[in-house]
């Protein structure tokens, strides 16, 4: 994933409206933005070899970037604290750890840092080769949306096509996923994680966790049938093919989300 934020240094007008950012920049070299390399693992569960070898990917993978984080959700809830080594590792890479989970009422999702990834003042272009052009590209496209005078991600009107917009975003970040739905259908590949029993699993918890964190970033009521509000949020708002679309990823979630939340 790539995401791109505001530096620090441009929110010292947070403080006193008097205070000028670009004052600072003589004894301050933060870039006006950071660019941040975001590597997303599920299943890691707490595996030395697993966290070793998915913050050494995190690293390589980050060479273009001002930081770089590693963001993952076990499959099975747990308090157990990360080995140290892996900190250590981390640490010595400039890797940031970010761990997601559900919350104790398995309501939300919460996140854990476990290591503050640092900040690189410039990006090390040299050491990326010409096979990884297309993150350069795709950097390039939000430094041209951020440097517009009006930015805005959310441009819908009313909270249920903001949550329904969010999580049109989620399912073609999936699809991006190389290899992801290369020969598979969507459905398919989230058969294994399908309940199969009575009882609630861990990745039911977290996918109806995620939808209340959609439908809360979207100030929209949660005490409701969530899953049926976003469904509805496609008519006449998309064109019938891409509602089509929508409604059919929204399907093969099957009763991981289209039962009440």
């Amino acid at each position: 994933m790539l995401m791109l934020r505001a530096s620090p240094l441009s929110r010292v007008q947070e403080f006193d409206q008097s205070l000028e950012p670009s004052t600072f920049r003589v004894v301050d070299v933060s870039p006006e933005r950071i660019l941040s390399s975001i590597e997303v693992k599920g299943g890691l569960d707490r595996d030395r070899s697993k966290l070793f070898t998915a913050v050494a990917e995190a690293a390589a993978n980050s060479r273009w970037a001002n930081e770089a984080w590693l963001v993952f959700v076990d499959w099975e809830s747990t308090e157990q604290s990360l080995d140290e080594d892996v900190v250590s590792l981390a640490r010595s890479v400039e890797v940031g750890l970010l761990e997601v989970r559900l919350a104790a009422d398995a309501n939300v999702l919460q996140t854990v840092v476990h290591h503050v990834a640092p900040t690189r003042a410039t990006l090390r272009i040299g050491e990326l080769t010409r096979e990884r052009v297309g993150v350069l590209q795709k950097a390039q496209e939000l430094l041209k949306l951020w440097s517009q005078d009006e930015t805005t991600f959310l441009d819908v009107d009313r909270p249920e096509q903001k949550a329904r917009l969010l999580l049109q975003q989620a399912l073609e970040n999936l699809r991006r996923q190389k290899g992801f739905v290369a020969s598979e259908s969507l459905s398919d590949l989230l058969q294994p994680l399908r309940v199969t029993n009575d009882e609630r699993s861990y990745v039911d918890s977290v996918l109806k966790a995620a939808l209340r964190a959609a439908a809360i970033a979207a100030d929209l009521e949660i005490e409701t049938d969530l899953t049926a509000v976003l469904a509805e949020a496609a008519n006449n708002a998309l064109i019938k093919r891409t509602a089509d679309d929508y409604r059919r990823d929204l399907l093969a979630f099957g009763n991981v989300l289209l039962t009440k939340v």
